[in-house]
Formats: structure tokens, sequence, C-alpha cells
């Protein structure tokens, strides 16, 4: 996993018009399946317009991915039935106008998520099927005037999925189909704005195997649900 980095980073082109990041829009060497246990791999201030970077069954229990204040116009960032118990994935400050980062099927049992500041005017970021059992993914003070963030049939049955300060002005956060209800979501405002979709009444499924080891990615569970 040492050269994972500069692998990825070497596919790209050079650095955009301003020295910021790099213009992504190859197809970079794939990271499925990987494991990242102290890995750090450098997407800051990227623009994505139509790249394909996969995680898809990745698993991470330390390291750092970093996509601060990159930026998706188009593309897709597939983190697809990965298993976070550790590390951070970091979108802290990215601009979300297009392209698709998808969760669908992941396990959060540890480490970090973060869009802290992040602002989303279109595009869609999808926990579809994902199930958070621990660690914390973080949308503090991000900004929901467009695009479309949804958690349809995601468990959540522990850590802490937090909205804190967070502005809702357009675009859609869809919560409204979870399969567990168990631990909600933090900081949501009291009265749910319009595109804020909260439940009805939650779905009860059954929990994941309490005996699966987290190797090789989400439950079997989630990764039904996601498909």
């Amino acid at each position: 996993m040492a050269g994972l980095r500069a692998r990825l980073v070497h596919q790209w082109p050079a650095p955009g018009p301003h020295g910021q990041g790099a213009t992504c829009r190859g197809e970079p060497s794939a990271a499925d399946g990987a494991d990242f246990s102290g890995t750090t791999v450098d997407f800051d201030r990227a623009w994505f317009s139509g790249a394909t970077v996969h995680f898809r069954g990745a698993g991470f229990s330390g390291g750092t991915v970093d996509f601060n204040r990159a930026w998706f116009s188009g593309g897709t960032v597939d983190f697809g039935g990965a298993w976070f118990s550790g590390g951070t994935v970091d979108f802290g400050g990215a601009g979300f106008s297009g392209g698709t980062v998808d969760f669908g099927g992941a396990g959060f049992s540890g480490g970090t998520v973060d869009f802290n500041r992040a602002g989303f005017s279109g595009g869609t970021v999808h926990f579809r099927g994902a199930e958070f059992s621990g660690g914390t993914v973080n949308f503090n003070r991000a900004g929901f005037s467009g695009g479309e963030v949804h958690f349809r049939r995601a468990g959540f049955s522990g850590g802490t999925v937090d909205f804190g300060g967070a502005g809702f002005s357009g675009g859609t956060v869809d919560l409204s189909s979870p399969a567990r209800w168990e631990v909600a979501p933090v900081g949501l405002p009291d009265a749910a704005p319009a595109g804020l979709l909260l439940p009805a009444v939650p779905i009860a499924v059954p929990k994941p195997d309490p005996g699966w080891s987290g190797a090789g990615g989400a439950p079997p569970e989630a990764a039904a649900a996601a498909e």
C-alpha cells in the first residue's frame, strides 16, 4: 500500500492553471478491496470533472484519504461496500456541483468521514444501504443548496451522523426510508426545512451478525440492502 498514493497521483494531469490541485478527467488506478491501515491518499484541491476513483470494498482502519477542498463537477468516487473502522476520509470544504460520491452498502464502525463546511449545489452523495454502528460522519456547517444526499435503507444503530450547523436552502437530504433508526442523526433542525426528508415509521430489519469481523468490506446485510 505504500506506493498507492504515488500510483494514483501520478496518473492525474498536471495541476490546474492556478496551481490548485489536479484536473481529474482520466481513469486512475483502482484501489478496490485495498486495506488502508496507515496509507495517505491525497486529492487535496483536486478538480473532478469526469474521472472515476475506485475504493469499492476497501477496508479503512487507519490512514487518511484527503479530498479537502476538492471540487466535484462530474465523475464518480466509489466507496461502495467499503468498511470504515478507523482513519479519516476528509471532504472538508469540498464543493459538489455534479458527479457522484457513492458509499452504497458501506459499513461504519469507527473512524471519521468528514464533510465539514462542504458545499452541495448539485450532484449526488449517497449512503444507500450503509450501516452506521460506530464512528462519525460529519456534515457540520455544510451548506445544502442543490443536489441530493440520501440514506435510503441505511441503518442507524450506533456512532454519530452529525448535521450540526448545516444550512438547508435547496436540494434534498433524504433520511426518510432508513432500515434502522435506533440512533438518529444529531444536529438536525427542530423544524425540517423543505428538502430535508425525515422518516415517518422506520423499517426494522435484522442487525448484522455480531460475529462478523469486518474484513473484506461491509456486512452481508448492508451489501444486500444496497442492491
